[in-house]
């Protein structure tokens, strides 16, 4: 792929960055081709993962994307993931599939530390929902992927990650070493972005899920407020937080979404109308009005729009009364 990162990556990185297994690049397949090679029987989980691995192994001393590593418990996964696809039985279109969290996440057993010094001992007893759900499915989990602390924006955490000289660790940008990957979803968008897995977790408050995907040239939504439950994800703003997917393709965060979204009971705000169906939606033409219904957040951003979809059209906010509720006022 002369396109990809892959190949600007590995002229940065040290001679034999590239595992020399890694021939087929399988740690670059999206998703969906992951799922469907599943589905014929031509590739597994566990093949898949340990061309990840390989392939993180071959550049996480200069991406710095992880602090945390959970390989052993992914290979059990992914050994568990071979056997129902085998068997005929996936959990759903995300099993076997290697992903990382961002580490404001909470995993069960795993440091979720925040980026805070104070928090590196903290190992949660359950996992937050949307990572429950994604286990639920099948996923294979990395590993915590770095944020600066509480993911308060900007780049560096030198008192969480530092050299020995002091100075700050940094993350940067697979693209171009020389270069940041944005903030403060920056581990996650490195990994996603160089293959270390297929996709990964995000939060965005403001900005932190669409600037790293920009800078990485990734795919990554920030949902519906309330379409996917943030207990268990450590906030920053409470009103305006979202936990959301980082992928390379748009199909991909439309199923990586689907799997993390979910009514949480015990959640303080939800949305509980039914989300679109990912495969319809992906396979909708951009071309023309924006649909009826459509929620706009500022009648300026029409400026980002094509000339041929700047049509005057009437929307309905049916729900507008709902506001204050989904804010917990």
């Amino acid at each position: 792929m002369s396109g990809s990162p892959l190949r600007h990556i590995a002229q940065c990185l040290t001679p034999g960055a590239v595992a020399a297994g890694d021939k087929e690049e399988l740690y670059w397949i999206s998703i969906a081709e992951a799922t469907e090679r599943f589905a014929a029987g031509t590739l597994t989980p566990v093949e898949l993962l340990e061309a990840c691995m390989a392939r993180l192994d071959a550049t996480e001393d200069r991406l710095n994307s992880f602090v945390k590593d959970m390989r052993l418990t992914a290979m059990q996964q992914a050994e568990a993931s071979t056997a129902r696809w085998k068997a005929g039985a996936p959990l759903g279109p995300l099993d076997g599939v290697p992903i990382c969290v961002k580490d404001i996440y909470d995993t069960e057993g795993v440091v979720t530390a925040g980026g805070c010094w104070g928090l590196r001992d903290r190992v949660p007893e359950e996992d937050c929902h949307s990572v429950a759900l994604l286990r639920a499915g099948g996923a294979v989990f990395v590993g915590k992927a770095f944020t600066v602390e509480f993911a308060s924006g900007g780049l560096l955490n030198p008192h969480y990650r530092s050299n020995p000289d002091g100075s700050a660790v940094v993350t940067p940008n697979p693209w171009n070493v020389k270069h940041q990957p944005g903030g403060s979803s920056s581990g996650t968008a490195s990994a996603v972005a160089a293959g270390q897995v297929l996709a990964g977790t995000g939060s965005c408050t403001g900005g932190s899920i669409r600037g790293p995907s920009a800078y990485c040239n990734l795919s990554g939504i920030k949902p519906t407020y309330g379409l996917v439950s943030k207990r268990g994800v450590m906030a920053l703003s409470k009103t305006l937080d979202h936990a959301g997917p980082m992928c390379r393709t748009a199909k991909d965060c439309a199923m990586f979404l689907d799997a993390m979204k979910g009514f949480d009971p015990k959640a303080a705000s939800y949305d509980s109308l039914p989300a679109p169906d990912p495969e319809e939606v992906i396979t909708e033409s951009l071309d023309g009005s924006v649909p009826a219904g459509a929620y706009v957040m500022h009648s300026s951003s029409t400026w980002a729009l094509p000339q041929r979809s700047r049509n005057r059209i009437a929307i309905s906010l049916n729900h507008a009364s709902a506001a204050l509720m989904s804010f917990n006022a």
